[in-house]
């Protein structure tokens, strides 16, 4: 079975590992997305297949809203501290666990990487 790794600073919701960045960052979103994994959830990972391009609209109208372009990954190795580590806890899920336990844009996330193969549901 395969599993997602889900950080959280708080223990009422849990969130996938995200990059941020612009377009004038020099870093490709792959390598954004690793660079998160390891941060936010003390993952080094491998980057597999891109599961898709996810938008969420803003809650203030004077902003743009937040696109995601999210990949799967393989842990190779997991940190004992990591740099948000004292601010975030870290667990590993399956998916259909996880699906009750982040926000409805990350389900949809959830959702196409099972309906892509990617994980089992």
């Amino acid at each position: 079975d395969r599993y997602g790794t889900y950080t959280s600073t708080s223990t009422e919701s849990l969130s996938m590992p995200s990059a941020r960045g612009t377009r004038a960052d020099p870093q490709t979103k792959e390598e954004a997305a690793l660079r998160e994994a390891r941060e936010e959830a003390g993952a080094v990972c491998d980057i597999g297949a891109q599961i898709g391009v996810f938008e969420m609209p803003s809650n203030k109208p004077d902003r743009p809203g937040t696109v995601w372009t999210m990949f799967m990954m393989t842990a190779t190795r997991v940190l004992d501290e990591w740099a948000e580590g004292g601010s975030r806890q870290r667990r590993f899920v399956p998916v259909a666990e996880a699906k009750g336990m982040v926000k409805p844009h990350i389900v949809q996330v959830l959702s196409k990487a099972v309906e892509a193969g990617f994980v089992k549901a």
